[in-house]
């Protein structure tokens, strides 16, 4: 699978708690295949980036 880096913005919970919600573009989930329930696996870099994959399906990372 091809590697692309996508930049979002964290936006504010618009009920007004301190969670923010990550919103993935439309286009970002049909080019990784990511689907309503998907498990997923959130890493922070030492930049402060996440990294973010798909969890596999046998559980493994």
């Amino acid at each position: 699978m091809k590697k692309s880096t996508w930049i979002v913005t964290l936006q504010p919970d618009p009920e007004g708690t301190e969670d923010a919600l990550l919103i993935f573009p439309d286009e970002f989930i049909a080019q990784v295949d990511w689907n309503e329930g998907d498990m997923l696996n959130i890493e922070q870099n030492e930049d402060g980036s996440l990294l973010i994959s798909k969890q596999r399906s046998d559980g493994a990372d």
